[in-house]
């Protein structure tokens, strides 16, 4: 069973939703969806991303808008 819905919640956000996250001084557009953490490329196109480890220990936060 896909947990990628709870995972969102625990971040107060829907799967499919996009918002920003923060890795030192970088931002990056994102979205949880049923496949993982996804980010854009430089050209926009949505791929998976490795930062969830990062935003579930803390050393990556979400930027509210």
């Amino acid at each position: 069973m896909n947990k990628m819905a709870d995972v969102a919640h625990l971040f107060g956000k829907e799967l499919g939703e996009e918002f920003h996250f923060q890795v030192g001084k970088t931002v990056m557009k994102a979205k949880l969806t049923k496949r993982g953490l996804m980010t854009t490329d430089s050209v926009g196109r949505w791929c998976p991303c490795g930062y969830m480890p990062a935003l579930l220990t803390g050393r990556a936060v979400i930027v509210d808008e």
